[in-house]
């Protein structure tokens, strides 16, 4: 409302200044740019039309016919002809976001005018490739699936499947968002750097400390995000594991990481020590997940098996959910 309200008063101060050098030329008066031949959309107290604009210095001298213009034309004087255009006040846009949008629109990736997905979707994989890894590419809306020759919006698969080291924030006008959650969870890590797992057992404060680190370095993340402040929730939702869907998320993300140690092998992912702490750290993820999900049952089981066989090989044995080093 306030944006029509200066608008408005925009508009009714050029009509002032409009009419006020109307047709009525003072002898004075003379031009260096003559607009003729046109139509000249004075906004007076009668909206009148009129053929020709008289231009001095900068400012509006006359409005009127266009052979009552050219009079006050100088003998240097720009002579224009609109060809039956129209020319009208100059108008302020009362929603450009010119401090949001300014500071962020060189660095985000443009959909605008993009004539298919397929294109839209190269954007995002050429930010990828150029941006580094865990920082945002954000698609901050200008776009439709309208637009678009297949006539519909990207999936999440998409997406992540073309950034897959970078979290991935697109918009669409006000009413939809997609955001690539993958690496949400380990975007305030990244930030802080990693503390080794063996550390964070031992010594209490040290992980303390991780946790505020992590909180501060997620609000640092999102707070210049549209939708930063949801994007934070959904983060500290799934930190403090209050909701089942934060728990289920969490499940698949002990999964990922167990199947990565059943890939490369418990030596290589972690110090001896530590061995039996964390299998037993699995057993546990396990069994929860499993109560909580068991339509998972079939999946942990077979990740199980994978994980069981590699820490045996490492002298730890899993016997009914419990670990015990072997003899």
């Amino acid at each position: 409302m306030r944006a029509c309200s200066r608008n408005f008063r925009l508009a009714r101060s050029l009509a002032v200044t409009l009419s006020l050098a109307g047709p009525a030329i003072a002898s004075a008066q003379t031009a260096d740019t003559i607009l003729f031949n046109g139509k000249i959309l004075t906004v007076d107290k009668a909206f009148s039309v009129q053929q020709a604009l008289a231009i001095g210095h900068g400012r509006i001298v006359a409005t009127g016919t266009s052979a009552a213009m050219k009079k006050l034309a100088t003998g240097n004087a720009r002579l224009i002809d609109l060809g039956g255009r129209t020319v009208i006040p100059g108008l302020t846009d009362g929603h450009i976001h010119g401090i949001r949008a300014a500071l962020t629109f060189g660095t985000e990736v443009n959909w605008i005018g993009v004539p298919t997905l397929k294109d839209a979707l190269e954007k995002i994989r050429q930010a990828a490739k150029a941006q580094k890894p865990g920082s945002w590419i954000v698609v901050a809306g200008g776009w439709t699936e309208e637009q678009f020759a297949e006539k519909r919006r990207p999936t999440p698969g998409e997406v992540a499947a073309l950034a897959p080291d970078n979290p991935v924030y697109i918009q669409h006008l006000y009413d939809w968002l997609l955001l690539t959650l993958a690496l949400l969870h380990d975007l305030a890590e990244a930030k802080t750097g990693d503390i080794d797992a063996v550390k964070l057992i031992k010594e209490v404060s040290l992980a303390e400390r991780k946790v505020v680190d992590e909180e501060k370095a997620m609000r640092e993340l999102t707070e210049d995000l549209p939708f930063g402040d949801w994007i934070y929730s959904i983060w500290k939702e799934y930190e403090d594991q209050e909701t089942i869907e934060a728990k289920f998320v969490k499940a698949l993300d002990k999964i990922e990481g167990f199947l990565h140690i059943a890939e490369v092998g418990v030596e290589a992912y972690m110090p001896k020590e530590f061995h039996a702490e964390y299998a037993n750290e699995a057993v546990q993820a396990f069994d929860e997940a499993t109560h909580h999900f068991p339509e998972l049952e079939d999946l942990l089981d077979a990740v199980k098996n994978e994980l069981r066989e590699k820490f045996e090989q490492v002298g730890v044995k899993w016997i009914d959910g419990q670990m015990t080093p072997t003899a």
